[in-house]
């Protein structure tokens, strides 16, 4: 399918994820020193012409400090992206914040041991969580099977990220327990069933994930189009500058140096 690509003001597109402060200082770098954006930034319209970042805010926010105003996107529809994968490896877990959290919201959530069979026979919304110190357990929260994903999911994520160093990580198989090991201490968990509307409802109860946390398989990503800094800038109508941009693609396509990359990547300058 041919990919949506146009330019979109910065200020309509909203970030699902927050940042670290290193990416956006490496973004920032790479942005000046290239004068160029590489990539389109991967986008879902929202409401009110507004866009939702399917990445964490680091480039948006690089892009906010650089004073662009516009800048380059793919466009997808958000029920194409999903189902959406969520996973954390925390190297600093301390199970007291279990406890911790059930006083802070009391009656919030369930925690019990499951066998790995039991997950995939599982509909909640919910968290695997693993450590090596204890039997994979599975965390439910109050309305867990509801519409959309819990808010007291997301507080408790929230609650994680502020105490614990969260690293997002993919994890190939959650049934068979992935492939990371852990050490004494680590713990890694999955967020359960999360669909693409939870994110557009996360949005509207102003929740962000937390950086990395969610990736999207189901995508085909356009990379390598190296938009100059300078035509974003320029005082020119926004067609202008799509135009501009179609015109870019179309001469990365022709050089001969474009690559589909199975797994559903067009990367079109190597």
């Amino acid at each position: 399918m041919k990919p949506n690509l146009g330019i979109v003001p910065r200020t309509r597109i909203v970030p699902i994820m927050a940042y670290r402060p290193e990416k956006v200082a490496y973004l920032e770098t790479i942005i000046e020193q290239t004068n160029s954006i590489r990539n389109p930034l991967q986008v879902a319209p929202l409401d009110n012409d507004r866009y939702l970042l399917l990445d964490d805010g680091a480039i948006l926010e690089a892009a906010c400090r650089l004073k662009l105003r516009y800048l380059p996107v793919q466009i997808f529809s958000l029920p194409t992206v999903g189902p959406v994968k969520a996973g954390a490896f925390v190297s600093d877990w301390d199970e007291s914040l279990l406890k911790a959290f059930t006083e802070f919201y009391p009656r919030a959530m369930n925690i019990r041991e499951v066998s790995d069979s039991a997950v995939s026979d599982e509909h909640e919304y919910g968290i695997l969580l693993r450590a090596n110190e204890y039997p994979p357990r599975l965390i439910t929260f109050a309305s867990s099977a509801a519409k959309h994903v819990p808010i007291a999911l997301c507080d408790f994520l929230s609650f994680v990220s502020r105490r614990c160093s969260l690293a997002g990580c993919r994890f190939s198989d959650v049934a068979g327990g992935g492939t990371i090991r852990l050490s004494p201490g680590d713990c890694r968990f999955e967020v359960l069933h999360l669909q693409a509307d939870d994110l557009a409802f996360a949005i509207r109860h102003d929740f962000r994930f937390p950086a990395g946390l969610l990736w999207f398989e189901n995508i085909d990503r356009v990379l390598g189009i190296n938009y100059p800094v300078r035509v974003l800038n320029e005082n020119v109508p926004v067609r202008d500058k799509e135009q501009f941009l179609h015109e870019l693609i179309n001469l990365r396509l022709a050089s001969g140096h474009s690559e589909y990359i199975a797994g559903g990547v067009y990367l079109l300058n190597y």
